[in-house]
């Protein structure tokens, strides 16, 4: 038996779930699909890692910074599928704890004790992983608009909230580590 890769039900700009429609501009198929898009992004990420780990001390580091991006995604797997009973239905099997965020917060201290301090806004570039990191960081930053936009329709917890909120924090603060590893000074605006 073939996969198969579309039933073409959605060709009229609506999803069906569970024998329910859902018109596809709808925010919580917004929130779902900017999900998708931020986790697809931190796999571009993780693979750029891998396509740029060149010295041995760097492929180190490109591996640790790898698997921190595979452990978000993860987390948003379960993210996506708190959000999704929420709005679907069902028995919520998977929940974002405050224990994924307290992972995240461990990361910005581990990278915030070797960068140096942050004096003014950076003009994000530099290194081109550290410029997709920031591309998947402002993705987080409209997921988390988008998130506070539905809780006023469903009852999303506290802690999802925040921990989208802690993913860009990380994810900012990877992309100024992964500047500093390579030896790239962060530039600021020129007003």
């Amino acid at each position: 038996m073939q996969t198969k890769f579309f039933t073409g039900e959605g060709d009229l700009g609506v999803s069906h779930v569970s024998g329910k429609a859902y018109p596809k501009n709808s925010l919580a198929l917004e929130v779902l699909g900017t999900l998708d898009e931020l986790n697809t992004f931190l796999g571009l990420c993780r693979a750029l890692a891998f396509e740029q780990d060149t010295t041995s001390i760097m492929r180190v580091k490109h591996k640790e910074i790898q698997a921190k991006l595979y452990e978000c995604q993860n987390f948003l797997f379960i993210l996506q599928a708190h959000i999704a009973t929420l709005i679907f239905g069902g028995s919520l099997k998977h929940v974002i704890k405050e224990v994924h965020s307290n992972t995240l917060e461990v990361w910005i201290k581990e990278i915030d004790d070797e960068v140096p301090p942050i004096k003014n806004f950076i003009v994000p570039g530099g290194f081109e992983l550290s410029a997709r990191v920031d591309v998947a960081r402002a993705v987080t930053r409209r997921l988390e608009r988008l998130l506070v936009a539905l809780s006023n329709e469903l009852q999303i917890s506290s802690e999802a909230v925040q921990f989208i909120n802690r993913l860009s924090s990380f994810l900012f603060a990877l992309a100024r580590y992964i500047n500093y590893l390579h030896n790239i000074n962060e530039e600021k605006p020129d007003y």
